[in-house]
């Protein structure tokens, strides 16, 4: 028994060492093909993507499958026209800054009474430069 389980397992590690050894070097064969767009594609994929911006390369890649033309989405890519770079958005403290006199803040609480019923407190707040002013 002892011998069958020595032998066995001797035979595994070396099927692990087998399993471990590194794989021939070099390319496989077909990994770097080279496709060609047509220039009719390629201005098309550029119409595309100029006409919808919102459209991503995916969806420009089924447009095109379903007009029959199968191109890469890497190729999309490639030949999207990309839009200007948009203006940084405002921050908020700019933002707060530029509208602090038109800003307004409302709160509802709720206190309960000494004969245990509900009010109901609407509070406006507006704020003046720096300061409040608080209406009820």
């Amino acid at each position: 028994m002892e011998q069958n389980y020595v032998e066995w397992n001797a035979g595994r590690r070396r099927r692990r060492r087998r399993r471990r050894r590194p794989c021939k070097g070099g390319v496989p064969a077909g990994a770097f093909r080279i496709t060609v767009i047509h220039c009719y594609s390629e201005a098309l994929i550029a119409t595309m993507s100029r006409d919808n911006r919102l459209w991503g390369t995916e969806r420009i890649r089924g447009e095109l499958l379903k007009l029959g033309i199968e191109v890469n989405g890497r190729s999309i890519r490639r030949y999207r026209s990309r839009g200007p770079a948009r203006s940084p958005s405002q921050t908020w403290r700019t933002f707060l800054r530029n509208h602090a006199r038109h800003l307004w803040a409302v709160d509802l609480l709720t206190l309960p009474t000494l004969t245990f019923k509900t009010l109901y407190v609407l509070v406006f707040m507006l704020t003046i430069g720096a300061s409040w002013c608080m209406s009820t």
